[in-house]
């Protein structure tokens, strides 16, 4: 094992650089530092290298983790908190409830609470990880199994990995005032991470998550529009998940830019498509719009042609055709 701690400060500060080539080492320290790992190596006669940087605020850690070699590392978030892959170099795949991800460098995977982890790493893959507590990130906090997780965009996406080399920087140049700031950088995670501070010129970098209210309304409204429901109102679905009209209208403008009748008309056009394109061919387009809630038959084909392209006639006839 090599390396000195960089810097520590108070019990719940510290930062660290480290790296070893025994495997038993590695996943000491990641079990510490993130959960308790399970370190598979994919070749029987390789070795590790694994090199880390890391540093514990307040209310998260986040480690710089390169291991060297390929690897699987199987472990399990700890139900009071989340971690937040961002992959910086290389390939890895992770096993997600919806099938395995491949993830490359740009991309950001988010594991929930108590859920399993089970990752491929290459050996040029780098991953900057975030463990974060429950309160840190009102998302997940308010996560249910139920609902989707939060998901960072396009354009958030670029400004957490800035904020993670960030946080992880300073703590190396910090020196001994790195414990004064280390308050400061936790808060500057959580402000991000609740969508409230915008980090450089374009404050669209700042909406890193979706509203969890913004999360369940959006599913809410899904199951209505499959059901068939219409209408489909505003202060119902407000009620149902229990914030104000005006707190929900809001959300949708700040993380959609769209308002609810407009997020209600970009679901029911999706889920059209969606059944357009599972049609059999003794199915009528009258009939499928209808299972949507569509009523107005023609304005919506000229919001479907507007969005897809092509009328859902055309749409049902080409999809007959294969």
């Amino acid at each position: 094992m090599q390396g000195e701690p960089i810097n520590s400060g108070p019990a719940t500060v510290a930062a660290a650089g480290w790296s070893s080539r025994d495997r038993g080492e590695a996943i000491a320290m990641l079990s510490g530092i993130l959960a308790p790992h399970d370190l598979e190596l994919r070749e029987p006669r390789g070795a590790v290298h694994a090199r880390l940087a890391h540093v514990t605020l307040e209310s998260c850690n986040f480690a710089d983790i390169r291991y060297g070699a390929p690897v699987r590392i199987r472990s399990r978030v700890p139900s009071d908190r989340c971690l937040i892959h961002a992959v910086t170099e290389g390939r890895s795949r992770i096993a997600a409830r919806a099938g395995d991800i491949c993830l490359q460098p740009g991309m950001i995977h988010v594991s929930a609470p108590g859920a399993p982890i089970d990752i491929e790493h290459g050996p040029a893959s780098r991953h900057l990880t975030a463990s974060l507590s429950m309160d840190a990130w009102s998302a997940i906090a308010g996560w249910s199994h139920d609902a989707a997780l939060p998901v960072f965009n396009a354009s958030s996406a670029p400004a957490w990995r800035d904020l993670a080399s960030f946080v992880l920087g300073w703590a190396q140049l910090g020196g001994s005032g790195f414990g004064t700031a280390a308050e400061r950088l936790d808060g500057l995670v959580r402000a991000f991470l609740t969508d409230s501070l915008a980090l450089g010129a374009d404050a669209a970098r700042a909406r890193a998550v979706q509203p969890w209210y913004v999360m369940r309304a959006r599913q809410v409204m899904l199951d209505a529009v499959r059901q068939g429901c219409d209408p489909i109102g505003l202060a119902d679905v407000a009620r149902a998940i229990g914030v104000s009209m005006r707190t929900l209208q809001q959300g949708f403008r700040t993380a959609a830019a769209r308002t609810f009748g407009e997020e209600l008309r970009e679901l029911r056009l999706c889920e059209l498509d969606r059944q357009l394109a599972a049609a059999r061919p003794d199915d009528d387009v009258t009939a499928i719009m209808q299972s949507c809630g569509i009523t107005s038959m023609g304005r919506f084909a000229g919001y479907y042609r507007d969005r897809f392209g092509l009328l859902p006639s055309q749409r049902l006839r080409s999809r007959q055709g294969h």
